[in-house]
């Protein structure tokens, strides 16, 4: 059931709780203390001061609390006599309490009143520490904003002169303490006291908002909903309370009433300054308010230092701003319906010449354009801008392409002669659309929506926009399957494009590049480039040119000609950045972070990809930050740093973003782990994607599938496997794409030595012509990268299937992979271990199997130290006696390791999360992970088996 609204919540507090228990215990031990607590009003004090109170109770101590009232009642410390009132209610003995009888006679309504205020100041401070003297006491003084002269006196003296078990807690509200409140001193000179301590409450992060949400919705919190209330309330326990309960779109009138009362007090002046710069947002823009409100600077200068004063308005850096977004909120919708509108139309107006003025106006000022002409209802101009905005959006990658063009498209309809106004036909906006959801990873919408443009083309359609959409069209079939498919739509692009030279001819081509890359032809995907980026380059068309470039460079690699193919990728990037193509500029980083890594180059590779990764992060693009960090990910995999890698893995599974993602790389971790039911399903998926987009499957792709297939003993799809690689590559005029084919045929061969017949033959023959032509086409610009190293295991897999020692072929491929780091070395330095000890090098082998195992053991890569073990033991190796404990605790890695020693302490998934500075998500994952390696049912199985085994 939910839980009735109304009804505290503490949520998020547990460091100012914990400061808070802290003091108790200072208190009771007879050390006095004075706690300070401030925040927003909502923010929760209250519910804070009063799960101290309960604590506070529940370890013996007296506990009085006094409340200061937002009134003028004219009476001197009504809040202090509250609370002794409290204490001294609880008396029975007053013989050793001397002011405690003076303060029973004051308080008495039939004893006369003294009018010396100092006498009553000190018969109070003293009734207190009489009372701590003899116990621990707690005295809660709440809202001390609104605190008389005469109680502040009070506190301030109270605080001076405290001793014994005492412990003094005042709350005030922050945003009331304007600067010439009368509180602020008496604040600061409190806190000079010695053992005073200040606890200032901030907003509450996603998590425990989403706890508000849930327990008053009963049920899991709605995401959506979770973020809509974190960002409106600012993460204010209250305003998300009143927010919940009432029309989300909306401020509830009662706590609108309350926020506007604050601005209601100032003087006509900024009262109205306010309500105009409400129309703007939350940060105030002074110079167009000026010119909106039709103030000189110094008038509105004065209306902002009064609003600033009175804690409407705060100070943020150089910008002024609403105190809180809700405030804002208020005074824009106090405004009439009309009023808010016409207000929109000037300040449109205002900022329409500033945009008119500028060569390139930014994102910002058209995104900005575009909404204030929407609040105005100028569809036409709304039209207008949202497009302009919307292109810019998409240059730069930012996901507010997508809302820019999707108010276009609503509004196309409504709009007389849109086309004209927009300068484009509608189905290039519907492309524009599709092609920005697929920059954000939402791959199945941009098919959906470029199928849409397809569809809208006709008989007398413009040839050439029907090139961009069938261009468009290849484009997502690559991704997605479809009726035309990517060869189809191809040949309709170029024919409808012509023979001239124009962005459209040069997108055709570009798309015929990438198609003939993507199918392993790839000396015609160079020539199709260079027609593409000659075509790019005499339409003055800059995106299409670094596509082309981008390409070409990457086919011009898999050839064999690495230095060209990296500095064509660098001309590439370097050429989008020229042209503000962020976002393209990050998919070529991508591309050549990994030409770096395959080519040996793994630090400067790592330090790309990482750049990459951060630029992604600091501007919005998940996406490309997610395929920097797979490229990281793998880096870091091949040498060796499988922890590192696991972090890294987090982070990027923070983004969200997995949808956008190969999945390969993590499978190749978790395979490297040794934890094979984990990356079976994602291996899967890889494979299937590919099989979806109808394009030739990665050669790293293909090994992880018979990794897996190795780990499991599955020879027959090891076969399989490597069977439809090798017929998918088989007319390849990449010499590295057959080294890497030759490699996955004799290796699948060796795995499946027991099986034989006609698919097996077919097998090696397939196998062995992609060696020949890899050896073929061997250069020495290419032997020393990762397909070299593939070529040289093909090699010494084919002497092992052949029955021939194959020591020269593994030595090679291992000098070959050393350089790469220490896990990419294992598997040919394992495999040379074991042709040693079976071809008369017993002793070298012996010595290498042990490093092998150590070098296993010590970076977690568990099946290799597996394989390296069950190696050892039928060849009768001696390993070092840790070998023989192997348990199952050491399948986990370190991350999970963790998390167990917290999951065995009783800790649930959000306290390990708050340990370990990760989301419950991610704790969520390592729990299902690690039950899975330790074959238990549940978290207790988990954690009894942790306690058994570590004592």
């Amino acid at each position: 059931m939910p839980v009735p609204s109304g009804t505290p919540l503490l949520l998020g507090r547990e460091r100012d709780i914990a400061e808070l228990v802290g003091a108790l215990g200072l208190a009771a031990q007879g050390t006095p203390q004075i706690v300070l607590v401030g925040g927003d009003a909502g923010i929760g004090k209250t519910t804070l001061v009063a799960d101290l109170e309960r604590r506070a109770g529940q370890l013996g101590f007296a506990v009085a609390t006094g409340h200061c009232l937002d009134i003028e009642a004219g009476l001197s410390f009504a809040p202090v006599v509250e609370a002794v009132q409290a204490l001294l209610g609880s008396l029975d003995d007053l013989g050793s309490r001397p002011s405690a009888r003076r303060m029973l006679s004051l308080l008495d309504p039939e004893a006369p009143r003294s009018s010396e205020s100092f006498r009553v100041l000190d018969d109070l401070r003293r009734t207190v520490l009489e009372a701590a003297a003899a116990g621990p006491v707690l005295v809660v003084l709440e809202d001390m904003h609104w605190a008389d002269r005469s109680t502040q006196d009070f506190a301030a003296t109270l605080s001076r002169t405290a001793r014994g078990g005492l412990l003094l807690v005042l709350t005030f509200r922050s945003d009331e303490l304007d600067r010439r409140h009368p509180f602020r001193r008496t604040l600061a000179e409190i806190s000079r006291t010695l053992g005073a301590r200040r606890i200032d409450l901030g907003g509450l992060d996603r998590d425990d908002i989403a706890g508000i949400v849930a327990a008053r919705m009963a049920g899991p919190p709605d995401p959506s909903l979770v973020g809509s209330v974190l960002a409106r309330s600012e993460g204010n326990p209250l305003y998300a309370e009143e927010l919940l309960a009432a029309n989300p779109e909306g401020v509830p009138s009662h706590l609108s009433d309350l926020l506007l009362a604050r601005i209601d007090a100032l003087d006509e002046g900024p009262r109205m300054l306010l309500r105009i710069a409400s129309v703007n947002g939350t940060r105030l823009d002074t110079d167009t308010l000026a010119e909106l409100a039709g103030l000189d600077q110094t008038r509105m200068e004065v209306d902002l230092r009064e609003a600033l004063d009175a804690n409407v308005l705060r100070q943020s850096g150089e910008s002024l701003e609403f105190r809180h977004g809700l405030l804002r909120e208020a005074a824009y919708d106090d405004l009439l319906p009309d009023e808010r509108s016409r207000t929109h139309g000037r300040l449109a107006e205002i900022l329409q010449a500033r945009v008119d003025s500028e060569r390139d106006p930014g994102l910002s000022a058209l995104s900005r354009l575009a909404f204030h002409w929407d609040a105005a209802r100028d569809l036409r101009r709304t039209l207008s801008a949202s497009v302009r905005a919307g292109l810019v959006a998409k240059r730069l990658g930012a996901a507010e392409a997508l809302n820019q063009f999707e108010r276009a498209l609503s509004l196309w309809d409504e709009v007389a002669d849109a086309e004209a106004v927009v300068g484009r036909p509608r189905a290039d906006v519907v492309v524009l659309l599709g092609e920005s959801a697929a920059v954000q990873g939402d791959l199945e919408r941009w098919h959906t929506l470029v199928r849409k443009a397809v569809d809208m083309l006709g008989p007398d359609t413009d040839p050439l926009l029907a090139s961009r959409v069938y261009s468009a069209l290849a484009s997502c079939c690559f991704h997605n399957e479809d009726t035309i498919g990517a060869e189809e739509a191809i040949r309709r692009a170029v024919q409808y494009a012509g023979d001239s030279s124009s962005e459209e001819l040069a997108r055709a081509l570009g798309a015929q590049s990438e198609f003939l890359n993507r199918h392993g032809h790839f000396g015609e995907s160079v020539e199709a480039a260079e027609r593409a980026a000659d075509a790019a380059v005499s339409a003055g068309c800059v995106e299409p040119q670094v596509d082309a470039l981008t390409v070409r460079s990457l086919s011009r690699g898999y050839l064999g000609y690495i230095g060209e193919a990296l500095a064509g990728l660098e001309r590439a990037i370097v050429l989008a950045r020229t042209a503000g193509l962020v976002a393209n500029a990050l998919d070529t980083t991508v591309y050549l972070a990994v030409e770096y890594i395959e080519a040996g180059q793994l630090d400067r590779g790592l330090s790309i990809a990482g750049e990459g990764f951060g630029e992604g992060l600091s501007l919005g693009l998940p996406m490309q930050a997610a395929l920097c960090g797979d490229a990281m990910l793998r880096a870091l995999l091949w040498r060796g740093r499988l922890d590192e890698a696991e972090r890294r893995l987090e982070e990027i599974g923070e983004l969200g973003a997995a949808a956008s993602r190969w999945p390969c790389p993590d499978a190749e971790l978790l395979l490297a782990r040794g934890d094979a039911r984990a990356a079976a399903p994602l291996v899967r998926e890889t494979a299937a994607d590919a099989q979806r987009a109808s394009r030739q499957p990665e050669d790293t792709d293909v090994l992880t599938e018979l990794e897996l297939a190795a780990m499991l003993d599955d020879q027959r799809v090891a076969l399989e496997t490597a069977g439809s690689y090798l017929s998918v590559v088989d007319d390849t005029d990449s010499p590295l794409i057959a080294a890497a084919a030759a490699r996955i045929g004799f290796h699948a061969l060796c795995l499946g030595r027991s099986t034989h017949g006609a698919r097996t033959d077919d097998l090696r023959d397939s196998a062995a012509r992609q060696l020949q032509r890899g050896r073929a086409g061997l250069t020495d610009e290419w032997r020393p990268t990762y397909h070299g190293v593939q070529l040289a295991l093909a090699g010494a897999y084919a002497a092992r299937l052949a029955g021939e020692p194959a020591v020269a072929g593994f030595r090679e491929a291992t000098e070959l992979a050393e350089p790469f780091g220490a896990y990419l070395a294992l598997e040919p330095r394992l495999n040379l271990a074991e042709e040693l000890l079976a071809h008369g090098g017993r002793d070298e082998g012996r010595e290498l199997l042990v490093e092998c195992w150590k070098t296993a053991h010590d970076m977690g890569a568990h099946d290799l130290e597996r394989r390296a073990f069950r190696l050892a033991t039928r060849t009768r190796v001696p390993l070092p006696r840790s070998a023989s404990r192997e348990g199952p605790l050491s399948r986990l890695t370190p991350r999970e390791r963790e998390v167990l020693d917290l999951l065995a302490r009783g800790a649930s998934n959000k306290a390990i999360a708050a340990d370990l500075f990760i989301s419950e998500k991610t704790v969520s994952v390592h729990v299902s992970n690690l039950l899975g390696k330790l074959g238990v049912a549940n978290r207790g199985a988990a954690a009894a088996l942790a306690r058994h085994l570590v004592g």
